[in-house]
């Protein structure tokens, strides 16, 4: 083996010096076979580089090349990482959910390296577009990092195992959330696979021919891995259009599966999930749907009814029923589908016709008394009692099941379907149960009598859900049972009857068991004295508890609103009701102040610090019930109309006699079933009744939670920020209308105010104010206020900035500087044409939200530009914009187009300026709100300033030589090609920062057929006029600093020197620092090959210089210097104290800073350029990397100086996009430090960002001093 390698050994040893031999045969070795043979050469010192790059702390490596093509871009990505059972999966997951259409891969795992095996994992394929390259594969590498994470979590020391199905859920939810998008025709999901299955030695592999689609190959990782099995090696191919992937796999004890039985498993799995996976988006739980199918169908597969369930799943509108079905409910999943195999197919073939499963309701009641009558027994006169009560909740079970799925899958189906079908249903149980129990009480007691003779009479009412006929999912069955008379049963074994019917009503109740706790589950809570008083309520008990002075508490009282007869005597029913009217409606029995201790008492008892609950939260379930019953019971004394049990029939009335205006019976009823929804969600989420707190928000159980009760992706806003926003605006609704009728007091205890609370409601309280603004991170609460009334004034509509602010409200407070960023918002919207236009936009478009907010929280000067240019927002937000750099050609035809459209020259310098601030703005985006890498950000703003030096050279010299063939005039080419613009500094070194000067040079080719004089003024004047043109102020302000000062004799020299002049300078009279400098000289404009060649000249003088003198005295000498004039002194101490160093300390000039790093590169320059000339750059980072490249510094510190220098220029980028000065010294006081640290690691707390600051500051100046020692 390791003969037929030494050949790519000794090759890539050659190509990549930097590796040890010996390294790089261990690591080829170590994959089996010909594992190395299967990637293309050219790439394997990459991949062995990669390899040994890896470790605990970098467990994943990528290599990625993309090519631009007609079709889109075609991607190269390679994964190296550890081993781990679910990678490939969550690899080709991951791919998938961004778009990538794998057409070729190959998969190879290592032996053990150091105790862990490695994967090699290729991928090359295409994503559709022409944009966005760079920020796809940020994307990319983001997400497999965050996976690898949380694999690797164990081997961290203190890290705990996450769970795989945690992990593989997050993959789902990636992939779920593309499908939306991107489902193709049924048609080609129906397309044929060909499997085989082959056996090798140490595994099996099975080769899969299939049409090439999206998520094929993700749908089969996830197969094989809900199968348990480990795969080994993977090869892909696209054949003539066709995918060829041969998978190799093993169990997870690493043997090949031989097992017939478990293959043909296997087998029909991935020829079925298929199809499913692209409907995963239409399950509330997609991880839990595709489990459950894949379980479905092998269960499926043993019965009879295989063939017709087959002939179901060629349908793909079935499938996406299915999956709503499968990712709803963990109770209808465990305690129907799971057990009810034998009839599950022919409800599934209703299903994909779009039937109703569920009994209607005019015809339920009989539907039931036929099953009764089938289980009461051959002897009519002794009924079956124990099998007609199995009947009757075999029957309530199965009809409640298919209520659901009738709810679940049928999308047109509102919540009112639900709660008229499950009432009925439960309407017609607990009447069956009371004759089943007057059957088997009177059969052994007789039939209970008055003290007359008479028949006693019996009732049952419903309360609650029930009694307002307003059932949901898991609601509980709140019943009273009522009797007439004292006397005695007839029979031969006579009891009271106060006994016969306790006992009676308690068989009743008992008959109807629940499902789980909660689900029709029998309350008899609401009967006089609660659980402490007698089941059988003997009528004048009921008046004396209820009455007014009686024992009741008023919202005892109060839930008498809801009560309704459901069986029994109709006689004794109206009296009772007529009873109850009395008590409610014409006496004072209910006393305000008792239910608003209760409504506290519930607060204390029913909610949780920081959680939310959907029922007893302020705005919730309860306070709009007891509130409508309030009001039912304050104007039902004069109008009869609001005695009726159901609240939107209520809600109604209260309208039609005018005590709620239209708009608020709307807003009402919209809360009301917003309500009853989102509590449905949750039980049927959950599978109880109980728990009614919300999820976190950001939490994938939310998510669902927002998937269950109907919400979709829509128009960019996600299905938990939809829920969130009528959540909030639900609640704000509901307490603005329990205030307005009931008074501030009507919702007890300290409120916690929210953003629509705000916005909504006058006349609030205002200490609650200036806490809901403390707490939302503003210094100002009042001034915030105002902001507020301000932009919401300029909503004519008046809802869609209050569904905004909900969103916009999350993003504010959590930024690093909240009155900042809503006082610029407030700002920015009265500039715009349509405020209205931009907040539906805003909530169509949430990332262009993000990274508003991003850019009015973090940079003042950014923000000023928005609100003097709200045009420029759509452009520097638009995702094709800013999502890649713009290259040099882009920005000078962008500046090319402004020259041409310019009415005159002064006219051509603003919107020079213009231009510029519009693509500063756009790479101010891609900075801040994106985190594109500092390298791409100097790169892009260097590349403007370029454009601008070439576009106004070339506007100079028009305008110097006005030809009379106009810009394509041959003499104004010739010009040019003799002229060459270079610039020192940081312009120069290809990392100009925002803020910077631009330090020119200006050298001509001198023509000896032209007058000297007259060539120099035309020279010196096309250039005066160019530096002019950037650095003079118009209204647009001002487009550069230029300094010329590091030209030959600084500010006494000639502007304009010639070739042959610049060079005699530097042979005689230049100084060692101007030759320091000119390490970061480069041409910018004109001829650049004129730049190029100066600097071809003058390397050898360069060399000549670093030979005679001494590089670390002269880099000590100019590093002292420069630290005396910037910082004042002999600058900070970075031994100082800690606590000290920071505040006003310059990340430029300062100690530590980066002038440090910049000097130590640009002193192994000179000490080494001789030697090694490939490290003269003047790029800081290129420079740290060529140093490492050839060993002439150790990789450790090149990568600590890499970190650390990337660091310091993002601080240094943040100082001047505050004010747009250039700024490097670090704010005094201590709310700005923690702004600035909140700005660039907004996932530190800032007590770490100061730490890592001053271990930076010590650790680079330490490395400098170091080299000036000689170290």
């Amino acid at each position: 083996m390791q003969a037929s390698n030494n050949d790519l050994i000794q090759e890539i040893c050659a190509k990549s010096p930097e590796l040890e031999t010996h390294d790089v045969e261990r690591l080829v070795q170590a994959l089996p076979g010909d594992g190395i043979r299967r990637f293309p050469r050219r790439d394997l010192p990459r991949i062995i580089r990669g390899m040994q790059s890896l470790q605990t702390d970098h467990p994943v490596h990528f290599i990625v090349d993309r090519k631009d093509t007609m079709e889109g871009w075609e991607i190269s990505l390679y994964v190296i990482g550890y081993d781990h059972d679910l990678l490939f999966s969550i690899l080709v997951g991951v791919l998938a959910a961004a778009g990538m259409n794998i057409r070729e891969g190959t998969i190879a795992t290592s032996r053990n390296i150091g105790g862990r095996r490695v994967i090699i994992d290729h991928f090359s394929g295409n994503i559709s577009g022409s944009g966005g390259m760079h920020s796809w594969i940020a994307q990319v590498e983001e997400h497999i990092r965050e996976f690898y994470q949380l694999l690797e979590s164990p081997a961290r020391p203190g890290g705990s195992p996450v769970h795989p199905v945690s992990i593989q859920q997050r993959v789902i939810e990636l992939v779920s959330q593309r499908i939306q998008n991107s489902v193709p025709g049924s048609g080609t999901l129906l397309n044929p696979i060909h499997l085989q299955i082959i056996q090798k030695e140490h595994s099996t592999a099975i080769e899969v021919k299939s049409s090439d689609t999206p998520f094929f190959l993700y749908s089969l990782s996830t197969v094989l891995n809900l199968h348990r099995l480990r795969i080994e090696h993977v090869h892909i191919e696209t054949r003539n259009g066709r995918l060829v992937d041969t998978i190799e796999f093993t169990d997870r004890k690493g043997k090949p599966i031989k097992n017939e039985r478990v293959l043909n498993r296997i087998k029909l799995s991935i020829l079925i999930s298929k199809q499913f996976t692209y409907f995963l988006d239409k399950a509330p739980d997609p991880a839990k749907a595709l489990e459950r199918f894949d379980s479905l169908i092998q269960d499926v597969q043993q019965l009879d009814a295989a063939e017709d369930f087959r002939q179901l799943l060629a349908s793909s509108g079935f499938h996406g029923e299915l999956a709503r079905l499968l990712g709803t409910s963990d109770f209808l999943w465990e305690d129907f589908i799971r057990i009810q195999r034998d009839s599950i197919v022919p409800m599934l073939k209703n299903l994909d016709k779009r039937h109703l499963l569920s009994t209607p309701e005019d015809s339920l009641e009989e539907a039931l008394g036929n099953k009764l009558d089938e289980a009461r027994g051959p002897d009519p006169g002794s009924p079956d009692i124990a099998a007609m009560t199995a009947a009757l909740n075999e029957f309530k079970n199965r009809e409640s099941f298919l209520i659901d799925m009738d709810h679940i899958t049928i999308r047109d189906l509102d919540f009112f379907f639900l709660s008229r079908r499950l009432s009925t249903l439960a309407e017609a149980v607990v009447r069956a149960a009371c004759r089943l129990a007057w059957l088997e009480m009177t059969g052994r007691y007789g039939i209970p009598r008055s003290a007359g003779g008479l028949e006693a009479e019996w009732a049952v009412f419903g309360l609650g859900k029930l009694g307002g006929k307003a059932l949901g999912y898991a609601s509980d069955l709140e019943l009273m049972f009522v009797f007439s008379d004292n006397g005695h049963s007839d029979g031969e074994k006579s009891i009271a009857n106060r006994d016969f019917f306790e006992k009676m009503f308690k068989r009743a109740g008992g008959m109807i068991s629940a499902k789980k706790e909660g689900i029709f589950q029998v309350d008899l809570r609401l009967r006089p004295h609660g659980e402490d008083g007698p089941v059988a309520v003997k009528l004048d008990k009921f008046s004396e508890y209820f009455r007014e002075g009686g024992k009741a508490h008023s919202a005892e009282r109060l839930a008498l609103v809801r009560m309704r007869h459901l069986g029994g005597s109709p006689e004794l029913g109206r009296e009772c009701l007529s009873i109850r009217n009395h008590i409610l409606y014409e006496s004072d029995a209910i006393i305000v102040p008792e239910l608003r201790d209760l409504r506290q008492l519930q607060l204390r008892e029913k909610l949780k610090e920081g959680r939310i609950n959907a029922k007893f939260s302020p705005g919730g379930l309860v306070d709009l019930e007891y509130n409508v019953q309030i009001l039912q019971v304050i104007h039902g004394r004069k109008h009869e109309s609001l005695r009726g049990p159901g609240i939107h029939d209520a809600l109604k009335s209260l309208h039609n006699l005018g005590t709620i205006d239209d708009s608020e019976t709307q807003a009402m009823i919209q809360a009301y079933r917003f309500h009853r929804n989102l509590i449905n969600g949750l039980r049927m989420l959950r599978g109880n009744a109980e728990d009614l707190f919300l999820p976190p928000q950001h939490d994938r159980e939310y998510r669902h939670l927002a998937r269950r009760i109907g919400y979709k992706t829509r128009e960019g806003l996600s299905e938990a920020d939809q829920l969130t926003i009528d959540f909030e605006t639900h609640s704000a609704r509901v307490r603005q209308f329990v205030e307005r009728h009931l008074g501030r007091e009507a919702i007890p205890g300290k409120r916690k105010l929210t953003i629509v609370d705000i916005v909504i409601s006058d006349g609030l309280d205002p200490d609650e104010m200036d806490e809901f603004f403390r707490l939302s991170g503003f210094q100002d609460g009042q001034k915030a206020m105002v902001n507020i009334q301000n932009i919401a004034q300029r909503d004519v509509n008046g809802e869609h900035f209050i569904r905004l602010a909900i969103l916009v409200w999350e993003r504010i407070s959590r930024s690093a500087d909240p009155d900042m960023a809503l006082n610029n918002w407030e700002q920015f919207t009265a500039r715009l044409k349509s405020q209205e236009r931009h907040f539906t936009q805003l909530l169509s478009q949430p990332k262009r939200m993000d990274i508003l907010f991003s850019l009015l929280s973090s940079s003042q000067f950014l923000a000023d530009t928005l609100i003097q240019n709200p045009g420029f927002f759509f452009w520097a937000t638009d995702p094709e914009v800013v999502s890649r750099p713009r290259n040099q050609i882009e920005m000078e035809e962008a500046l090319s187009n402004e020259a041409l459209a310019a009415s005159d020259h002064h006219d051509w310098l603003n919107r020079l300026r213009r231009q510029r601030k519009k693509e500063i703005l756009r790479i101010g985006v891609r900075d801040i709100a994106l985190g594109v890498k500092i390298e791409e950000i100097m790169g892009e703003i260097s590349f403007l300033a370029r454009s601008c030096c070439e576009i106004a050279l070339r506007e100079a010299a028009f305008r110097e030589l006005r030809p009379q063939e106009g810009r394509n005039d041959p003499r104004l080419r010739e010009i040019l090609s003799s002229l060459s613009v270079l610039a020192f500094g940081k312009l120069g070194g290809w990392e100009l920062n925002y803020s910077s000067d631009i330090d020119l040079l200006c050298v001509y080719l001198p023509d000896e057929s032209q007058d000297r004089d007259g060539e120099i003024k035309l020279y010196t004047g096309i250039f005066k006029t160019m530096v002019k043109s950037l650095n003079d102020f118009t209204r647009e302000g001002q487009a550069y600093r230029v300094d010329m000062r590091l030209r030959p004799y600084g500010a006494s020299g000639p502007l304009v020197s010639s070739m042959p002049a610049i060079l005699e300078y530097y042979r005689k009279h230049a100084d060692p620092w101007e030759f320091q400098a000119l390490i970061k000289l480069k041409p910018v404009a004109g001829s650049l090959a004129l730049g190029e060649r100066l600097l071809t000249e003058l390397k050898p003088e360069f060399d000549r210089v670093w030979d005679e003198q001494d590089p670390r005295s002269n880099i000590d000498s100019m590093r002292k210097k420069s630290i005396a004039h910037h910082v004042g002194g002999s600058g900070s101490d970075p031994g100082e104290a800690q606590d000290n160093l920071l505040p006003g300390f310059d990340v430029k000039n300062d100690h530590g800073g980066i002038r440090d790093i910049e000097f130590f590169i640009q002193g192994m320059q000179m000490l080494y350029s001789g030697e090694y000339p490939v490290i003269l750059t003047g790029n800081s980072l290129r420079g740290l990397q060529l140093l490492q490249r050839t060993q002439l510094i150790p990789r450790e510190t090149g990568n600590a100086l890499t970190e650390y220098y990337t660091f310091f220029r993002r601080v240094e980028h943040y100082l001047q996009l505050s004010n747009n000065k250039q700024a490097h010294s670090l704010p005094e006081q201590e709310h700005e430090l923690n702004k600035l640290a909140l700005c660039l690691k907004p996932s530190w707390k800032p007590e770490r960002f100061f730490r890592y600051f001053r271990t930076a500051i010590s650790e680079v100046h330490s490395t400098y001093s170091g080299f000036i020692q000689g170290d």
